[in-house]
């Protein structure tokens, strides 16, 4: 097997397919693109309790980090 059929397969696994491989396929007129990071991290967030206390503990690690750059 090619490393793209190995890749293929796991991706049909990983995804619980019953098709022995699964591809790509280029997006039709009717589906569109995914939302950007930052609109899925505000919608998740928003939904998700534990990933709203993620990005808490994130933005105070980044306060953190720039009040010792200031120092």
């Amino acid at each position: 097997l090619s490393g793209v059929q190995t890749a293929r397969a796991a991706l049909a696994a990983a995804m619980g397919s019953e098709a022995l491989e699964v591809d790509a396929q280029p997006l039709t007129l009717d589906e569109s693109e995914s939302p950007a990071f930052e609109e899925v991290l505000q919608n998740a967030s928003a939904k998700n309790p534990f990933i709203r206390a993620a990005l808490a503990r994130l933005d105070a690690q980044r306060s953190s980090t720039r009040a010792l750059k200031v120092c």
